[in-house]
C-alpha cells in the first residue's frame, strides 16, 4: 500500500462513514475544479456560449472562421479575462490586433503552462487559427489533446479551433467539441461524410445545406452543450429545424 501524501503510513487518513439512508439514482456532488462552469439562462445570448466549451469551425478560406471566433469573444457575459491566440505565424500576424490578445503563440502551451502570474485560472479563450495540424509532433498533438480534455473543463479555459478540414483534426480532438461550426465546402462529398460524426445523416446535412448555405458566408451552427436551447443554427442567430 503507498504511504499516505501527509507522512507514515495510515496517518492524517480521513475515516469514511457507511451510506445513511441514500436514495436509490446518481447523487450529484460538487466538483471544486469545476465551480467556474456556466450554464444556459433565459435571455442569455445566443453567441454566448456557457464556459467552458469547445468549438471547431470548418471552413474554406475567407469563409468567415476568424470573424465568427471574433463575434462569439465579444458576446461573452461575462467576458473572457485572458485571451490566447495560437497562429502559425506567432506574433508576425496582425490578424487578432484589434481583440487586444494577452498572448500570440507559435506552438500549444504544455497542460501545466495555463495559469497566471499568481498561480491562478483567469476565464481564457484561446483560438487555434489554422494551424499545421498534421505536422504538430508527438509532443504538440499531446498538448492539444490534453488541452481539450482536461484543461478546459478543469483550468476554465474555451477553445475555439479553426480548420479548413475537418479530417487534418485528429479525431481524440474532434471527439471533444461540444460546439461545431460549418461553412459550406465545394467537396460535397467529403462534406457529407461529417455527418455521422455529428450524429445526423448524410441526406440531412444535404438538405441543411441545400436549404440554408445559398451565401457565400452562411454557416451551420451545430450546439451540443448541456440544455442548449438553440441546438441548429444558420449563422449564429437564426434558430432553423433539422430535416427529415
Amino acid at each position: 500500500m503507498p504511504k499516505n501524501k501527509r507522512g507514515k503510513k495510515g496517518k492524517g487518513k480521513k475515516k469514511r462513514c457507511p451510506p445513511q439512508n441514500l436514495p436509490n439514482r446518481i447523487l450529484v456532488l460538487d466538483n471544486v475544479d469545476k465551480g467556474f462552469q456556466e450554464k444556459w439562462t433565459e435571455g442569455r445570448n445566443m453567441l454566448n456560449i456557457p464556459k467552458s466549451y469547445r468549438c471547431i469551425m470548418v471552413g474554406r478560406p475567407n469563409s468567415g472562421k476568424s470573424l465568427f471566433a471574433k463575434n462569439m469573444l465579444i458576446r461573452a457575459d461575462p467576458p473572457f479575462e485572458r485571451l490566447i491566440v495560437i497562429h502559425p505565424e506567432g506574433k508576425d500576424t496582425q490578424e487578432y490586433d484589434d481583440c487586444s490578445p494577452d498572448a500570440i503563440l507559435d506552438y500549444i502551451p504544455s497542460p501545466t503552462s495555463w495559469a497566471d502570474e499568481d498561480g491562478e485560472y483567469p476565464s481564457t479563450l484561446c483560438i487555434i487559427d489554422d494551424i499545421d495540424f498534421q505536422n504538430l509532433g508527438k509532443e504538440q498533438s499531446g498538448y492539444l489533446y490534453k488541452l481539450l480534455s482536461y484543461v478546459s473543463s478543469h483550468r476554465n479555459v474555451s477553445v475555439i479551433l479553426t480548420t479548413q478540414d475537418y479530417y487534418v483534426v485528429n479525431p481524440q480532438v474532434r471527439r471533444q467539441m461540444n460546439v461545431i461550426v460549418m461553412w459550406r465546402s465545394r467537396d460535397m462529398r467529403n462534406m457529407k461524410s461529417v455527418a455521422s460524426k455529428i450524429g445526423i445523416t448524410p441526406k440531412q446535412l444535404e438538405k441543411l445545406v441545400e436549404t440554408h448555405l445559398t451565401e457565400y458566408h452562411d454557416s451551420l451552427f451545430f450546439d451540443f452543450t448541456n440544455r442548449t436551447p438553440y441546438p441548429l443554427r444558420k449563422n449564429g442567430f437564426e434558430r432553423i429545424a433539422m430535416p427529415n
